[in-house]
């Protein structure tokens, strides 16, 4: 990615998963969303827009918006850089501080599992 903060807020998140469901796209069509879905004026969904390319998410040419970088690809940068400033780079740390918050179930448990062993790790 190009920004050095790539990072994304609450909004911009919002308004990246409708380009990611439906680029490429017109940018009419997601200024109309805009409008509708989070009550915003064209000026705010064109800066929202222009951020999130400048940050190298997406691409604007010709009027129309596509994807420079997959919704899973942006999440998983981030989660990396998240452990990585928070808990030292330590994946352990970070999913034993997870998960004393958050119980796991047995349907996630199975799932980590299946998820290593597919991967050849356990």
């Amino acid at each position: 990615m190009r920004g050095k903060n790539s990072t994304i807020g609450v909004m911009e998140s919002k308004f990246a998963d409708k380009v990611w469901e439906i680029a490429p796209v017109p940018s009419s069509v997601l200024v109309k969303w805009a409008a509708e879905s989070l009550n915003w004026a064209n000026t705010t969904t064109y800066t929202v827009l222009r951020r999130l390319c400048e940050k190298g998410l997406f691409k604007t040419e010709h009027a129309t918006v596509s994807v420079l970088i997959s919704r899973k690809d942006f999440y998983a940068n981030e989660c990396v850089k998240f452990i990585d400033a928070n808990f030292d780079g330590s994946f352990s740390e970070f999913f034993d501080a997870y998960i004393t918050k958050k119980e796991l179930n047995e349907d996630d448990v199975e799932a980590v599992k299946e998820y290593l062993k597919d991967r050849g790790l356990i």
